[in-house]
């Protein structure tokens, strides 16, 4: 048990620095063009260091604290955990509303960001009805409430659902991209969305085993790959950005020859669409 303790913590750590510097990275690089998809992954990694402040408070020596500050810190990390997943799903979102020029297929990916919202606020929601009802979990020396199969069920469906949305909503925008290694190379960025359902699969089967320990290790990793997930678009272009617009070549004038068509490309996904 205690190295299990050790573990979560560790992992609580190094997420927590992973998340951090990913964050502040990606918020430099947009300092000049901050939108909503850069405040979603600001509010993330913020709900990411109060999960994993709650969850340093559960791991404590549960002797030490009285049972209503357990079953608080229980529901801080509950409710904080789907925070950080659904802002990194938002953030991920407005960062395609961003770039699309079509105002109609704007209009629906906004319809879309209120309902992952919502899902985000139901999901919240699931737990305190689950959770209040059944006051025996309370009780015990470890506070940790029986979820069970319908929370499973919805946060499985909602991820896979969610998920399926981030890969699919940009392809049609990425098909004007005349290049067609960085098209592959945008397009593989935002699939990579899918690691979060992965990993969201592994977190369930723990929901469901009630080992709490292992179901925080693994909603922690969730939590991490979520917002590692949503800055990886911004970080990689804006890289992509910066080692398009060096000058790889001086023919002897004073010009460098650039990849225009990748700069131009970049620039039209790093910057704020008209």
């Amino acid at each position: 048990m205690a190295g299990l303790v050790g573990q979560l913590q560790i992992s609580s750590v190094v997420g927590g620095v992973i998340v951090l510097l990913t964050t502040i990275l990606r918020l430099f690089f947009r300092r000049h063009r901050l939108w909503w998809d850069d405040a979603c992954a600001l509010i993330s990694m913020l709900l990411f260091i109060i999960h994993v402040t709650g969850v340093f408070i559960d791991a404590a020596d549960p002797t030490g604290m009285s049972n209503p500050t357990k079953i608080a810190s229980y529901y801080l990390m509950a409710s904080t955990f789907y925070g950080v997943i659904w802002f990194a799903r938002l953030s991920m979102l407005f960062s395609i509303i961003r770039i699309e020029p079509n105002s109609r297929q704007r209009k629906r990916l906004l319809f879309v960001a209120a309902n992952f919202a919502l899902a985000c606020a139901l999901l919240v929601a699931q737990v305190f009805w689950v959770c209040e009802p059944n006051p025996a979990w309370r009780k015990a020396s470890i506070p940790q409430c029986p979820l069970g199969t319908q929370v499973v069920v919805c946060q499985l469906i909602s991820d896979i659902v969610s998920d399926c949305i981030l890969m699919a909503a940009p392809l049609k925008l990425f098909r004007n991209i005349l290049d067609k290694g960085l098209r592959r190379r945008l397009m593989l960025i935002f699939s990579a969305s899918i690691a979060i359902t992965i990993v969201s699969s592994i977190h369930v089967a723990y929901i469901l085993t009630g080992k709490k320990i292992k179901n925080l290790i693994a909603a922690n990793t969730e939590a991490l790959v979520s917002l590692v997930v949503c800055n990886l678009p911004v970080l990689v272009i804006a890289i992509i950005r910066i080692r398009e617009t060096t000058p790889k070549h001086d023919d002897g004038l004073g010009t460098s020859r650039i990849s225009m068509e990748v700069v131009e490309t970049v620039v039209t996904l790093s910057d704020d669409s008209e």
